[in-house]
């Protein structure tokens, strides 16, 4: 049976030597031996396998008699006085549950055998599949990732009149925690030691990110509860960066404030935040109800990193995850603009006897083409007079159709870009001669 490994209650070993020291050697009294007898039996333990792993302890209570079962699970007490007695198993692991047997009778001279007793394993097994979803919501599994269940209500969140760095004082935040890793397939499967109560898993990695299940309760020992799917949240999803007002999900920007949206709010209590990445000064405080948090940008040009930290509704901390935001303030450059198949004078002008005409526009702007290294998001329009009217189409650098203005003669095209950040280029005037 494979179970997490939990510290044994050192407690059952240190009492069953105190028992041990304290056994009387009543061969010496041979008048005395004459009255006394003795109790064996065999333990049978749920899982066989664990028979050898873990010690057994068999202890006649309200007495100094006490012995550890052999490795197949036989047990003999020797030299206890006539009498009724009731023995504890004490299994010294806290998978087991301890068991009594009252009303031994020990006889003169006789050995009481109580033949098997069974040992069940309390608590009960939760198993499920770790999850994540793509951008598209295309589902895969996880594995070989740490999977852990908690006790539901064992730490009851943030108490009134109580601060935040006093919640947390003082609790183990290992106490009703067990673990496992998912297989391969993305499958967990763990017991508990305790019914009739709830948990929540939840399985986090600092890469792959961080999920929680819903309550699952745990009604009766043997139970095998599955809780079906749990999904993992990728930190790109877990902390989402959206402009100040929250209407959307962006990787760059010309403002100076972002908002950052934490999902899992419910149980993700307190927070850390720090544009940078040392969070050592910085003081745990609320998710506000709403999940989010609006921050300042550092000034300049350029990628902003944020460390966020979580402390979850168990005083436990999530890893420290990164969110990014690129702010671009600076105009996009019209570098090269061209006239296919036309000649341009000495005057600068672009001499053509069509009036569709075909524009190529190379536009500089380092985002694009220094950081996400492609001009989607980019867009351009162009046109005679005003070009408040004309809407942006998708910019890709060259092959703009246009048609000029009916009448030869000078012809002025205008030209501006727009980049992601909704920084607009200043206005290209492209000087055209239309005819002979």
């Amino acid at each position: 049976m494979s179970r997490v490994k939990i510290i044994g209650v050192l407690s059952f070993i240190v009492f069953v030597a105190f028992y041990v020291s304290c056994s009387s050697d009543n061969s010496s009294n041979p008048e005395e031996t004459q009255k006394n007898g003795g109790i064996k039996g065999r333990i049978v333990l749920e899982d066989p396998s664990d028979l050898g792993r873990i010690k057994i302890f068999i202890v006649v209570k309200d007495t100094s008699f006490s012995t550890i079962a052999n490795k197949d699970g036989t047990f003999q007490l020797n030299d206890i006085p006539t009498g009724t007695y009731t023995l504890r198993i004490i299994p010294d692991d806290p998978g087991y549950k301890e068991v009594d047997r009252s009303n031994v009778n020990v006889q003169p001279g006789n050995i009481t055998d109580l033949g098997d007793i069974n040992i069940s394993i309390k608590g009960g097994v939760i198993k499920g599949v770790v999850i994540k979803r793509d951008r598209e919501g295309n589902k895969s599994v996880v594995d070989n990732v740490d999977v852990y269940v908690l006790s539901r209500g064992k730490i009851s969140g943030i108490v009134s009149n109580i601060s935040l760095e006093d919640r947390c004082v003082g609790v183990d935040t290992k106490s009703g925690l067990y673990s496992s890793k998912t297989d391969s397939n993305g499958h967990f499967e763990i017991r508990v030691y305790e019914a009739g109560i709830k948990y929540i898993v939840n399985t986090v990695d600092e890469i792959k990110g961080l999920g929680y299940s819903g309550d699952v309760e745990l009604v009766k020992d043997g139970d095998l509860v599955d809780v079906g799917e749990v999904e993992m949240i990728d930190p790109s999803f877990l902390i989402q960066v959206k402009d100040e007002e929250g209407r959307g999900i962006i990787e760059v920007t010309s403002s100076n404030k972002v908002m950052l949206v934490y999902q899992m709010t419910g149980l993700l209590q307190e927070v850390k935040l720090v544009e940078g990445e040392n969070l050592d000064n910085v003081e745990w405080r609320a998710v506000n109800g709403y999940g989010s948090d609006i921050v300042e940008l550092s000034a300049g040009d350029g990628e902003k990193l944020f460390s966020v930290k979580f402390r979850d509704l168990f005083c436990r901390e999530t890893p420290v995850y990164k969110a990014k935001i690129y702010r671009d303030i600076t105009k996009p450059e019209l570098k090269d603009v061209s006239v296919t198949g036309a000649s341009k004078g000495r005057d600068g002008k672009w001499y053509v006897n069509d009036k569709k005409i075909t524009l190529k526009v190379l536009a500089y702007d380092r985002y694009h083409t220094e950081y996400k290294k492609d001009t989607s998001g980019m867009v351009i329009k162009f046109g005679e007079g005003d070009l408040s009217g004309i809407n942006y189409e998708a910019y890709t650098g060259e092959n703009y159709e246009y048609t000029l203005s009916e009448g030869e003669g000078d012809k002025e095209v205008g030209i501006l870009v727009r980049d992601e950040a909704g920084n607009e280029s200043d206005l290209y005037k492209l000087p055209i001669h239309y005819g002979p």
